[in-house]
């Protein structure tokens, strides 16, 4: 069975039991570990906040709350287009 990756959007076998790709796994595996120990060390840290302190693009750390890896505060200034 062949899906979509969800961080590059190319079809790929490797994708179907993850969701991504043999590429992308490594990098949404990191970009998680990046996140949750910062927002470990700031648990009240809203998502913006997330954002810039760790680099990790709001389309991902969005993602992962959307999956429920994370919960985070939502920024009243949120502004997705970063």
């Amino acid at each position: 069975m062949q899906t979509v990756c969800k961080r590059c959007g190319k079809i790929n076998k490797t994708a179907a039991n993850t969701g991504y790709c043999s590429a992308c796994q490594p990098l949404e595996r990191q970009d998680y570990e990046v996140v949750k120990n910062y927002v470990s060390a700031h648990p009240n840290a809203q998502m913006i906040e997330v954002h810039r302190a760790t680099g990790v693009s709001l389309k991902v750390i969005d993602r992962m709350i959307n999956n429920g890896g994370l919960i985070v505060v939502p920024s009243k200034h949120d502004n997705r287009d970063e």
